[in-house]
């Protein structure tokens, strides 16, 4: 974690408190050394921000190392819905390659 920049981001979150970006920055910040508070903070930004895309991507991630494979399907097609709405079909390719993967882990388990 780099603790300047964690900080920082600590503090703009003070001022604006609901900003789905600071509050997934803040979540990847997490997410190497502390991963169950990433994990709060993604759960939270999809609570507040469903639309904020980059999240189900680096939720499903959290799922899939804990071994959670059906949450993380139910991230990635959530994901996926949203992406095609949003038309950002590069995210879209990433959640489906991804789903593609899980999906085979899962049935092999």
């Amino acid at each position: 974690m780099n603790s300047q920049r964690f900080k920082i981001l600590l503090e703009f979150q003070k001022k604006e408190p609901n900003d789905p970006f600071l509050m997934y920055a803040i979540g990847m910040e997490y997410l190497k050394e502390m991963p169950a508070k990433a994990k709060a903070y993604f759960e939270k930004l999809l609570d507040k921000h469903p639309d904020y895309l980059p999240t189900y991507y680096q939720s499903a991630q959290l799922c899939i190392s804990s071994d959670d494979f059906k949450r993380a399907l139910d991230l990635l097609e959530q994901g996926m819905i949203i992406a095609k709405q949003q038309n950002d079909l590069a995210t879209h390719k990433e959640l489906k390659d991804l789903y593609a993967y899980v999906e085979e882990e899962f049935e092999n388990l």
